[in-house]
């Protein structure tokens, strides 16, 4: 029995698209979209092209390996990206936290006078 090919999406900086069209890495290959038919992610790339009009994605068919998980390369760029955004979603995160406004309690106890 031949291995089973799918068709993945991967974007100019080597990322990959997944089920709830974000890039990601790729070295989570079971979170990756992925489809049977070429022009059925053809269609897709076109719904996420339009969406970022600089993408430039590629359809890439790639077999399937164990549980079913797509055989990809993982980009070293592509993981470092993904470290770094989300250690700015963090940071953002946490700045947030911080400008968020204390309670009544916490404040000035002259100006509840």
């Amino acid at each position: 029995m031949s291995p089973k090919n799918v068709f993945v999406i991967r974007n100019q900086i080597d990322q990959y698209l997944n089920k709830q069209s974000q890039w990601i890495s790729g070295k989570e290959a079971q979170l990756l979209y992925r489809s049977d038919f070429h022009d059925e992610a053809l269609n897709t790339l076109i719904e996420v092209n339009a969406k970022e009009i600089n993408l430039r994605g590629k359809i890439i068919e790639v077999e399937l390996g164990d549980k079913k998980k797509p055989i990809i390369e993982v980009s070293q760029n592509a993981i470092e990206m993904e470290i770094t955004e989300k250690a700015q979603k963090e940071n953002s995160a946490a700045a947030q936290e911080v400008a968020t406004p204390q309670s009544s309690q916490n404040q000035n106890p002259e100006l509840q006078k």
